[in-house]
């Protein structure tokens, strides 16, 4: 296919074993390109798609991508034999800290069992975790975190609890991660409203004891459980990345994405399938979700999303069997496949014609449209999800030019000239 010219307003960024082109206009396409490696994607390349998927959004010329893979295979997840090398690398490193502590060491930022204790263990326990020289605090390194989880999120939920040990500890690796996430939620508006006294021997408490505990206990652990989620990426699996496997698994993105899978499809592959707009497979295509055959999960955004798109039984089946021969039939009949190509010559243009008829509508009516359907693929109930669509992009929608340009093609019997959207 030839890449027709196009200007963007800057030039995409430089994906490792990716291969970019613009066979249509308006058109991106995404080729993972590691063959002999069945485009399993390596640690280092979720970031830098993430960025690709990031500049397409912004790119005002683009309205509509198509991601598929070379060879025999869309893209078999994740390379094990990296994951196996860093792995074991820092189970060596753990081990380490662990013997050169004494049996006293830091877990995850924070003391051996669980507890933050008095705020000068805290501070010195954080000192250490994060490499800090001596007189250097702790808390104005976390003051950005909690003020980016204050930006991000707004005011806190009522549900929005501090989810700890009973007793005020921080528990398990898993509860001190649920703690730092709740506690992003905090605003200087609900800050003053709770008993935030600092004090030594203040814990980050759950409803037991009533108080969220200190402002440096707070700032303590978000500080605590960066270096906690930094360290234990390569150990569980956990890319430590919002927008997930291939920078797309657990994307919520602005503009619509078209899978053409041309082969295997497993893993992580299968992960950023189930959250693509579109998929359109070959007829030879197969899938699957084979995590627990090697002692991992689909930890990347894949079961909950799945369960909502084939159901809970059919969802359980591929998740706990680790079957990876789903025809792209199957997955047809399932509702993960849109439509089926016979062959893998003609796929990728058939995925670029899909990728055309969406960049031939209104750029701004399909970014409405796709937030519509994200509102609801994230859970919100009908009557909310619609109020807030109306609320929000709707109104920016109903301002635009491509509305009125609609509109009056329409009543003039004649072929609408799209603007690169503006919302």
């Amino acid at each position: 296919m030839s890449a027709p010219t196009q200007s963007f307003k800057t030039p995409p960024p430089s994906v490792p074993n990716t291969l970019l082109s613009f066979p249509a206009p308006h058109v991106l396409l995404v080729t993972l390109n590691r063959p002999a490696q069945l485009n399993a994607i390596p640690t280092s390349q979720h970031k830098r798609l993430a960025a690709l998927w990031d500049w397409f959004d912004a790119e005002p010329a683009l309205r509509c991508a198509v991601i598929t893979g070379v060879g025999r295979a869309f893209c078999a997840g994740a390379d094990l034999k990296e994951w196996n090398e860093l792995h074991s690398k820092f189970q060596g490193q753990q081990k380490r800290k662990d013997d050169g502590g004494g049996g006293k060491g830091l877990v995850d930022g924070v003391e051996h069992g669980g507890q933050y204790g008095t705020l000068g263990k805290r501070r010195e326990a954080l000192r250490k975790a994060e490499g800090m020289k001596s007189g250097e605090e702790p808390d104005a390194l976390a003051e950005g975190i909690v003020k980016e989880g204050r930006a991000r999120d707004g005011k806190m939920k009522d549900e929005d609890k501090l989810t700890t040990g009973i007793g005020g500890g921080y528990g398990t690796v898993d509860n001190r991660r649920k703690a730092i996430e709740s506690a992003a939620h905090l605003t200087e508006e609900t800050a003053p409203k709770r008993d935030l006294s600092d004090v030594d021997d203040a814990r980050i408490n759950t409803g037991i004891g009533g108080g969220y505990g200190t402002v440096a206990s707070r700032k303590a652990a978000a500080a605590a459980a960066r270096v906690a989620n930094n360290e234990s990426s390569s150990r569980v699996g956990n890319l430590g990345l919002n927008a997930g496997f291939g920078g797309l698994s657990n994307r919520s993105g602005k503009k619509p994405i078209i899978a053409a899978v041309n082969g295997l499809c497993l893993g992580g592959g299968m992960e950023m399938v189930i959250n693509c707009d579109m998929v359109i497979a070959s007829s030879n295509a197969r899938f699957g979700l084979p995590e627990v055959k090697v002692g991992v999960i689909a930890v990347a955004g894949a079961l909950p999303r799945l369960v909502r798109t084939v159901g809970k039984q059919r969802a359980a089946e591929m998740a706990l069997l680790g079957r990876n021969r789903y025809s792209a039939e199957q997955m047809e009949r399932w509702g993960v496949v849109n439509f089926i190509v016979s062959g893998e010559q003609a796929l990728v243009e058939e995925a670029v014609k899909l990728a055309e008829e969406v960049s031939s509508n209104s750029p701004d009516a399909v970014l409405t449209s796709k937030e519509g359907l994200r509102l609801g693929w994230e859970g919100m109930g009908p009557e909310k999800a619609t109020a807030v669509l109306e609320g929000g992009m709707y109104r920016k929608l109903e301002k635009g030019e491509n509305m009125r340009e609609g509109v009056a093609s329409f009543v003039e019997k004649r072929k609408p000239v799209w603007k690169d959207s503006k919302l």
